[in-house]
């Protein structure tokens, strides 16, 4: 059995929009009831359900009593030598862990050693996407070294940048990796950290687009068993480097999917140096 779930999915409590203009106006990100997020995921094919709106979990909490839903959030953090700003998503959180992740997000290292420590499911969210017009090069460079699962469909993001992304980090190498941690003084997590997971979600906030992206995971029947598969092969990656098939796959019916062909690159040195092109762009009203 093949399980669905959107994995990046925003209700009404994503209410404090990046973009100048809305905060301007008093607009907030989305309008979309919980419930409604809910009711359409599952009519859509999804079989479990979460949201991840910004630094809030009480749309989560609304639907958590319903069959099949487990908290989600997308957080906010920032490197603290510039504010360049970075959103990564959790899973499977409580609300205890939620007040002390908004403790440490202001701290991007600190953020990353909690979840792991906590071994909470997390993934850097659209990692191209230049929120505050400061990410480098060099920030996606120390990205490959905290994080070790990235998104890789995004429904609001440009399709260039998720190939990029695929092509960088699928042929990412340990030596390369050494390299990169020895330049930046970051010590990566895992012992095969250069061996990436993907995950795949929507980014909907306006009810439309929910569940036309989404991540694949076989033999989970519960969301405790998506949850627990997941953290196995995130935190054992020993499990799936030498596999054909890491088990979790993701798909976008408007966005990169990694069944298509990917982008070729001779290093990965050489796609990073390519990625300055991609920075920022979007598709859609976003």
């Amino acid at each position: 059995m093949v399980c669905r779930v959107d994995l990046h999915v925003h209700s009404k409590y994503s209410n404090r929009p990046s973009e100048w203009i809305l905060r301007r106006i008093g607009a907030p990100e989305c309008h979309t009831e919980p419930k409604t997020v809910y009711e359409t995921a599952r009519r859509r094919g999804m079989r479990f359900v979460t949201l991840t709106d910004h630094n809030c979990i009480q749309g989560a909490l609304e639907i958590a009593h319903l069959p099949d839903v487990f908290v989600g959030n997308e957080i906010t953090t920032y490197f603290p030598e510039d504010g360049c700003k970075i959103h990564v998503l959790v899973w499977g959180i409580s609300e205890a862990q939620f007040e002390e992740i908004e403790r440490v997000r202001e701290n991007i290292h600190e953020l990353r050693d909690y979840l792991w420590d906590q071994k909470i499911a997390h993934s850097c969210a659209h990692p191209l996407y230049n929120i505050n017009d400061r990410l480098t090069v060099e920030h996606f460079e120390e990205l490959i070294l905290l994080f070790n699962v990235f998104e890789t469909v995004n429904g609001g993001r440009n399709q260039r940048s998720s190939g990029l992304v695929m092509a960088v980090l699928q042929s990412l190498t340990e030596p390369q990796l050494q390299e990169l941690a020895e330049r930046h003084r970051i010590e990566p997590k895992g012992d095969h950290a250069w061996v990436k997971g993907f995950t795949g979600g929507s980014d909907d906030h306006s009810g439309v687009f929910i569940a036309k992206g989404y991540t694949e995971c076989p033999d989970a029947n519960t969301c405790a068993g998506f949850m627990s598969r997941w953290i196995w092969s995130w935190f054992h990656p020993e499990s799936i480097a030498n596999s054909s098939s890491r088990g979790i796959s993701t798909r976008g019916s408007f966005a990169f999917s990694p069944t298509a062909q990917t982008p070729k690159c001779s290093t990965p040195d050489t796609a990073i140096l390519t990625f300055g092109a991609s920075m920022g762009e979007t598709v859609g009203p976003r």
